[in-house]
């Protein structure tokens, strides 16, 4: 395995053990270790409304969420990175309290790493549920 090939999977790695993090404390209703996932300056852009900034809105976003959604499901598609920052997109899934699919859709995440961790830095939500959003 090649140097860059075998950072390639560390950083895969690091990914998937945040987005695990990210998964369990919505689900177990922890909101503020699920912001600490993400950088103080973090963003969340969701279709139709703006940036959402820092990590005390959007522990407010996740709240809100969990009153609505049961499960967030996340599943990486790609990531790569260089150095200190990486670019990782995929899918996700909401789903209700009896296991019905509410929305799903992509996501694209700028990670950074501070210290040697890896956070969230933009997340951009996009959904793939026509109906969502689609009326004001």
């Amino acid at each position: 395995m090649s140097p860059a090939t075998e950072s390639q999977d560390a950083l895969a790695s690091a990914v998937s053990a945040v987005n695990y993090r990210v998964m369990s404390s919505f689900a177990a209703k922890q909101f503020s270790e699920l912001a600490s996932c993400y950088t103080n300056e973090a963003q969340v852009l969701v279709a139709r409304m703006e940036p959402i900034l820092g990590r005390a809105s959007i522990a407010g976003v996740f709240t809100y969420m969990r009153k609505h959604i049961h499960t967030l499901e996340l599943a990486t598609s790609n990531v790569e990175g260089e150095g200190d920052t990486a670019i990782e997109h995929g899918l996700y899934v909401h789903r209700s309290v009896d296991g019905e699919v509410i929305d799903r859709g992509k996501y694209l995440v700028a990670w950074k790493r501070i210290q040697d961790q890896w956070l969230i830095h933009r997340d951009m939500i996009v959904s793939d549920t026509p109906s969502l959003g689609a009326e004001r």
